[in-house]
């Protein structure tokens, strides 16, 4: 029982670290007021990482991506302290679902390793480990 608890909690963590990148994501797109292309391709970047976590598709890569994304964007956040308190809890989320492999929770990388052959190479691959 304790077992499904764990999996419902990294579940409703992973879904909910994706749709806080999902909306504001989208809310920017849709805006397409962009100062530079740079932000336009961030935001896009983060829609996808998005809809990654809540598919639990590549959830590793797309953890440890978007810490870079959100560490590169702390370096220019204001000196607003619920900003960059907000950014940290986020990084440690993220952290935490990257360490937890939480694709494998109730997510789609958990049906990619019911195929024979991808749950082979992912055994016998150090590198294919990390990014399933």
């Amino acid at each position: 029982m304790d077992q499904l608890y764990i999996a419902l909690s990294i579940f409703l963590l992973r879904v909910a670290m994706g749709m806080r990148f999902i909306f504001p994501a989208w809310k920017a797109i849709i805006k397409g007021r962009f100062r530079k292309p740079l932000h336009s391709l961030i935001s896009w970047a983060f829609l996808i990482i998005g809809f990654l976590l809540v598919f639990g598709i590549f959830v590793r890569p797309a953890s440890f991506i978007a810490i870079f994304l959100i560490g590169a964007r702390l370096s220019k956040v204001a000196r607003d302290e619920d900003a960059i308190t907000e950014q940290i809890v986020s990084i440690a989320a993220l952290l935490l679902l990257a360490v937890l492999n939480a694709g494998i929770w109730l997510g789609f990388d958990y049906l990619f390793l019911q195929i024979p052959q991808i749950l082979q190479f992912y055994e016998t691959s150090s590198w294919f480990s990390w990014v399933l």
